[in-house]
């Protein structure tokens, strides 16, 4: 995944910008004017501090601290759990619009590559499938997440 400009994750619309729902690479000099974006419009923020993550144990537990899990997860051992956890943690959340920030991602990405990918893809899914009105059964969510 290449680093987006910054137009690409933004609509315009009546003087304001607007976030996209998806998975987004971006330059980490664009994450103030996406968490202003973000703010502005109303949509609930968690932030992943990736200075931390090196591995899928440090993935787990700083996503387990910092983005809503239902159930939550006892384990590191299932990303499958993790999956789901995190489904039914975005799902229960009143909001409708949900963006999460993986800070300094690219911590994980260089110490472990496959585990990195599984979890893009996890927080991908997550993103897609709760902005389905089948999945939600009609009631989605928009799901914005930043790698950084």
């Amino acid at each position: 995944m290449g680093i987006l400009e910054i137009q690409h994750l933004l609509e315009y619309g009546e003087g304001e910008m607007e976030l996209k729902a998806g998975l987004y690479a971006v330059d980490p000099s664009e994450l103030e004017t996406l968490a202003e974006a973000a703010n502005l419009s109303g949509w609930t923020v968690f932030e992943l501090d990736g200075r931390g993550i090196v591995d899928r144990k440090s993935f787990f537990d700083v996503a387990c601290a910092t983005l809503p899990m239902d159930p939550p997860l006892q384990s590191d051992r299932s990303w499958d759990a993790l999956s789901d956890s995190l489904w039914g943690g975005i799902d229960a959340l009143p909001s409708r619009r949900i963006f999460i920030v993986w800070k300094e991602s690219s911590s994980m990405s260089r110490s472990t590559g496959a585990d990195y990918e599984i979890a893009k893809q996890i927080l991908s899914d997550v993103a897609t499938s709760l902005g389905s009105l089948d999945c939600t059964a009609g009631n989605p969510k928009e799901v914005c997440v930043v790698l950084a």
